[in-house]
């Protein structure tokens, strides 16, 4: 056979294997939860939206976990637009969580990607020329929840993406029967564009207060963003896009969207009055023992 013709082999299928036994992964899967229960704090590292199945991870909780499984992380820019001609921003980050051997070789273990744009509906009616530095931050803090998830394995107790999901009870999805399908999306959008409700009201009161915002400063917010006067003239919708905004962004963040009439107060301690949120019962977490 010519030295350089390739030889034709018989295709072998892979098969993973578990590399632990049964009782180290529990072990594992136990001290997440310890770690999460005993540790991490709610409001701060990660927080509960009504109507949500999963608890939702911030960007101090991924940064504690990296920290208390000895992981690093890179983060690197991968994409950007920044037309300043037409205010249209956007970038895209990329997070490589890693872990170093004694040796010194770095042992990749997850990737993730997270990006944001000016466009989005949370930044609506914003100058989009003071939303640089805002969209950087949002789109590395999705880039590196993401990415902290995977590494972990701590995807069954919390969840990322928590801005399109509704804080009411979910209509039903229906059936297979085109019709029925049809007037449960129907359904589900009426009910959110119904007036939004006391506890969503109340939740978007506390969001702000555990950022360090007054209730003036979480009325002119409102104001700025959705043009009502009162929180209750927003629709359930809108009280959905609200509570998302304050648990997603810093008290720093939602002071600079409202302006300059909130520039010279002096913003409280954001972890004054943590787990003083009224419609949840920590036992209610699936942080079980």
């Amino acid at each position: 056979m010519n030295q350089n013709q390739l030889q034709v082999v018989d295709q072998q299928s892979y098969i993973a294997k578990v590399q632990v036994t049964p009782q180290q992964a529990l072990e594992a899967y136990r001290s997440l939860k310890d770690i999460t229960r005993e540790v991490l704090v709610k409001d701060t590292d990660y927080g509960v939206i009504p109507g949500t199945p999963k608890p939702s991870l911030f960007k101090p909780g991924a940064e504690n976990l990296l920290r208390f499984y000895g992981l690093g992380h890179k983060t690197q820019l991968t994409e950007q637009v920044k037309d300043w001609d037409n205010g249209f921003f956007y970038f895209s980050y990329k997070v490589t969580v890693h872990r170093t051997s004694e040796t010194g070789i770095e042992f990749i273990l997850s990737e993730s990607e997270g990006s944001a744009n000016s466009k989005e509906k949370r930044y609506k009616n914003q100058d989009p020329f003071m939303l640089v530095n805002t969209l950087q931050k949002m789109a590395i803090k999705r880039a590196l929840v993401g990415a902290t998830l995977q590494a972990t394995g701590a995807s069954g107790l919390f969840t990322q993406d928590i801005e399109d999901m509704d804080i009411v009870t979910p209509q039903s999805q229906g059936s297979n029967n085109n019709r029925n399908s049809n007037r449960s999306t129907d359904s589900k959008s009426n009910n959110m564009n119904g007036q939004a409700t006391e506890n969503q009201v109340k939740a978007i009161y506390g969001g702000g207060k555990r950022k360090g915002l007054e209730n003036d400063d979480v009325k002119a917010l409102v104001k700025k963003l959705h043009q009502v006067d009162s929180l209750n003239s927003l629709t359930k919708q809108q009280a959905s896009d609200m509570i998302t905004l304050m648990n997603q962004s810093t008290g720093e963040e939602l002071i600079g969207m409202i302006g300059n009439q909130s520039e010279e107060k002096e913003m409280k301690d954001p972890f004054a009055d943590v787990g003083q949120f009224e419609d949840f019962n920590p036992d209610d977490l699936p942080f079980d023992k």
